[in-house]
């Protein structure tokens, strides 16, 4: 269920790729960003579609720079969802599976 297998399969084809982390848990409860030792290049959330506290996430990934400054965050969202955050990101591209 869910988006999770489908990348652990995509990962696990790219042998050459192993330079990612893959957090399977909620890092919107509890989540501690100081174990992150370093930034990544591109950060994909894939979280409820209802989830409210995004604003926060995100402003926790620039606050703590967890993202490099060129660096790609990929959100997964419903296509009715109408989010305000958005506006404080510079959206390179949209794509909306009709």
């Amino acid at each position: 269920d869910g988006i999770l297998p489908t990348l652990k399969k995509n990962l696990k084809n790219l042998k050459t790729l192993e330079n990612y982390s893959l957090i399977e848990q909620n890092i919107l409860i509890d989540f501690d960003f100081k174990n992150l030792k370093r930034q990544f290049d591109v950060i994909f959330l894939d979280p409820p579609y209802k989830e409210t506290k995004l604003e926060k996430l995100i402003d926790e990934l620039k606050f703590k720079k967890i993202l490099k400054d060129n660096g790609i965050l990929i959100i997964h969202r419903h296509k009715k969802q109408n989010d305000t955050f958005i506006k404080s990101l510079k959206i390179i591209e949209e794509k909306n599976n009709a």
